[in-house]
């Protein structure tokens, strides 16, 4: 028995080691010309926001882990503080605040709690499906408006992804049984119809087997809002897109640089960053949409060009394990 977990298409370019720079550039291709991915209607300026460190302390941590059914004492940890209940988990981001919970008996089809071959005592047996994908969005969306967030912004759909189990059949040996045993929705924040990517902008709702809410996931600070910037056209913006690629092509190892994109949408958004101290910053972008064709091979990918060159964009960060904010890995293996 096989666990897998499917992503979505559209990735975001972050940095990894420092190498060499693609010989002669790389290749960027704007079919119509600048002109033709001209964002309109665009205000002359935007607001930039700031988000400090996290102050929840334990008694947030265990009233918010209580909302899901989570109660216990609350644990510390270096970088999490967490409430454990049977196989029920809620984790907290010590320094951004961003949450985790996780339902893993019913993940696993009310498995995970019973004695067996697998991690933790669970049996290798197989896990019941998740709903449909329409019925598991309308399970997904009603448990998110039950769960609102608060603050500035409103909740917008992203995209889904699946968590799904391959059983061999016995009775036809070589051929084996798919389904899909969990769906991941994403949710972005929108500010005045402005989609903000990256830290500050994510809730996830896992809807599990038989329509159980098995997990949820949010990164929801409050905005602190700053001074105005002004902002440049998406033309003139697209006009470094060049060189913002060649630049980070000198980020990227060897062997999964950018030889050559193509641009297929622009939209006007927000992009956030993390700081070292746990503080972030969130500054209007423009989200170019297209195809990357990687050393490594074809993707479509994300990459954020100046919207205000107040704010410009700034160079990501190598992944770090002490500080991105994500989830943490679905279980993809009982």
């Amino acid at each position: 028995m096989q666990r897998y977990w499917t992503l979505g298409m559209v990735m975001l370019l972050v940095g990894c080691q420092r190498g060499l720079p693609t010989q002669g550039g790389a290749e960027v291709r704007i079919p119509g010309g600048s002109e033709h991915f001209a964002v309109q209607n665009i205000p002359n300026t935007l607001p930039v926001y700031s988000i400090p460190p996290s102050t929840r302390d334990a008694g947030t941590v265990a009233a918010d882990a209580s909302v899901f059914g989570v109660r216990g004492d609350v644990q510390e940890g270096q970088r999490f503080s967490s409430v454990h209940l049977g196989t029920s988990w809620f984790l907290a981001e010590r320094k951004t605040g961003a949450e985790f919970y996780q339902d893993r008996d019913g993940l696993w089809g009310g498995m995970a709690s019973q004695t067996g071959p697998g991690p933790d005592g669970a049996p290798l047996g197989p896990i019941a499906a998740a709903p449909d994908l329409a019925a598991s969005r309308r399970m997904a969306d009603a448990f998110l408006s039950a769960h609102a967030p608060t603050g500035l912004g409103s909740a917008v759909f992203y995209r889904e992804n699946e968590m799904g189990e391959s059983v061999s059949n016995a009775l036809q040996p070589g051929m084996s049984e798919s389904k899909i045993t969990c769906r991941e929705f994403q949710y972005k924040r929108s500010i005045d119809g402005l989609v903000l990517h990256g830290p500050a902008s994510q809730i996830s709702v896992f809807v599990g087997p038989a329509g159980k809410i098995v997990g949820y996931f949010s990164d929801w600070p409050t905005l602190i809002a700053g001074g105005a910037v002004e902002l440049q056209g998406s033309s003139a913006a697209l006009g470094g897109m060049k060189a913002r690629i060649d630049h980070l092509n000198s980020l990227l190892v060897p062997g999964k640089r950018i030889l050559s994109f193509r641009v297929d949408k622009v939209a006007l958004g927000y992009v956030g960053y993390l700081n070292p101290d746990g503080s972030r910053d969130v500054i209007p972008t423009y989200a170019v949409l297209g195809q990357a064709d990687h050393e490594n091979g074809p993707r479509t990918e994300v990459i954020y060009l100046t919207a205000a060159p107040a704010a410009p964009i700034r160079d990501p960060e190598p992944p770090s394990p002490a500080d991105p904010v994500q989830p943490p890995p679905p279980p993809l293996a009982r």
